[in-house]
């Protein structure tokens, strides 16, 4: 009776462990996806004029789509952000 008892504890004790690593893993992830989104879009807005003129440049099409990704990718991680903090109970 002790033995599942201790199990049990033991068992629970586990899994919030994990879920906690997992939630830490999560919260990680995304500052990633934040910092490097910014980032690229940040150094791709400032340097651009440096390293290609606009009048010159080929693809613009996919320079728009890649600052389009960009602005989407740091919209959906401040989103998810603020719906996290509202679902654990947080202003």
């Amino acid at each position: 009776m002790v033995d599942m008892e201790e199990r049990k504890k033991l068992y629970e004790e586990t899994r919030k462990d994990l879920l906690a690593r997992q939630l830490s893993n999560a919260e990680h992830f995304d500052k990633a996806i934040l910092s490097l989104s910014t980032a690229g879009l940040g150094f791709s807005l400032a340097f651009i004029k440096d390293i290609v003129p606009i009048a010159k440049a080929s693809c613009l099409g996919l320079l728009h789509y890649s600052w389009y990704m960009f602005v989407m990718a740091i919209v959906v991680t401040l989103v998810s952000f603020h719906s996290t903090h509202r679902k654990e109970g947080r202003p």
